[in-house]
């Protein structure tokens, strides 16, 4: 026959700790609030409810907030007036071709009127840039409106390559975008002059009347990328029988460089001659050398 121990018997065979852990767990369980059900077909409210747009709809609500923000930028701007021209120019020329009071007269004389003092909201900024981008020293124009009154004019200058100087004395100047542009008073340009039986018109200023200045101008803008002979020429010479002739700044030494082909070989043989000759006995030693014969440097002694 089994025997099977009752409650009383397996709560004396444990011990007082495990008794007073139960107890006190079985409290706990008796304080616990029971979770209150929620009645069937009952739905909890959302005061605010996640609304999920498609991403063209975000979007263009974006699009629509920038609009309105311009919008209202614009019409502040427009019951403003212009209280100053903030002019600044692009060029690496040392000395400006045009200064700033020289730009206001160009907008004053091609807009009819001054700037400054006008309504922000009048001004065209297109008729502005076109004016100043008339004026033969300025090849861009950047022209906006900001805050407080400010009309930001960004000016890009001609920088110049060459001078060509005519032989009844006058001269205009080469740009690197093979534009001529006329020489000013106020300032000279350190860059080579060409010379010789030349005759070039300034008009039209994207095109050439002299056939040995147009010939030689592929010559010229290689010249400019060559920062060493770039420093050292001073002078380039266009015969008639369509040759270049470099001078050098330093000693009386001349280069013939012959026909304006084969530039980029030529210029090689030119810096070999300087670097294996001229740099070990100097300028002084040659009247001359010539590169103008394929694979070879020929040179004359004085």
């Amino acid at each position: 026959m089994n025997y099977r121990p009752t409650p009383n018997h397996e709560r004396r065979n444990r011990s007082f700790q495990e008794i007073k852990r139960e107890e006190e767990e079985a409290l706990k369980l008796k304080q616990k609030p029971a979770k209150k059900k929620s009645k069937p077909g009952m739905k909890v409210p959302i005061l605010f409810p996640r609304i999920r747009l498609k991403k063209s709809v975000q979007y263009a609500f974006v699009a629509i907030i920038i609009l309105i923000l311009l919008g209202v930028v614009n019409r502040y701007q427009a019951t403003r007036t212009c209280t100053e021209l903030n002019i600044t120019f692009i060029s690496n020329e040392k000395d400006a071709f045009l200064n700033k009071e020289e730009i206001e007269k160009i907008i004053e004389d091609g807009y009819g009127n001054k700037i400054i003092g006008v309504n922000m909201g009048s001004i065209d900024l297109k008729r502005v840039e076109t004016v100043i981008g008339a004026s033969p020293y300025i090849s861009d124009a950047q022209v906006s409106k900001s805050f407080g009154g400010k009309l930001n004019i960004s000016i890009k200058l001609r920088e110049p390559i060459a001078r060509i100087l005519n032989t009844d004395g006058t001269s205009v100047y080469l740009d690197k975008d093979g534009i001529k542009f006329p020489a000013a008073n106020r300032h000279s340009s350190n860059v080579p002059l060409i010379r010789g039986a030349l005759y070039e018109n300034l008009q039209p200023r994207d095109s050439f009347h002299c056939e040995l200045v147009k010939n030689a101008i592929p010559v010229i803008k290689y010249l400019d990328t060559e920062k060493f002979w770039k420093s050292q020429i001073s002078e380039i010479y266009l015969t008639q029988s369509n040759e270049i002739i470099f001078y050098p700044q330093v000693g009386n030494i001349y280069i013939e460089f012959g026909e304006p082909k084969r530039i980029k070989e030529k210029f090689e043989d030119m810096k070999r001659f300087y670097d294996q000759v001229i740099k070990l006995v100097g300028w002084s030693k040659y009247k001359g050398f010539s590169v103008k014969f394929r694979g070879q440097v020929v040179a004359k002694k004085i």
